[in-house]
């Protein structure tokens, strides 16, 4: 097997790597929805303990961030935020 170089370094290969064995479609969609479903089960504790509006907010959108960010499709810091 041909080395692969990258910045004049020699990297290992491997058969495998844990975690990485099924990359399919399916099973990486159906992991992100059990992450995104975890996450959001705590939004709906705090909808039934009649939280105000601003709060549950709040939490809604680190909530959808976080998992964005899992995913690596976060939105840039430097965004600006969308007019109401």
């Amino acid at each position: 097997m041909v080395p692969t170089v990258i910045f004049e370094m020699a990297l290992e290969h491997r058969d495998g790597h844990m975690g990485l064995e099924n990359l399919t479609w399916t099973f990486n969609t159906s992991s992100t929805a059990k992450k995104a479903q975890q996450r959001l089960y705590f939004l709906r504790g705090l909808r039934k303990a009649h939280l105000p509006p601003t709060i549950l907010t709040m939490f809604f959108r680190e909530a959808i961030k976080i998992i964005l960010l899992g995913l690596g499709i976060a939105p840039s810091q430097t965004a600006r935020p969308c007019s109401k």
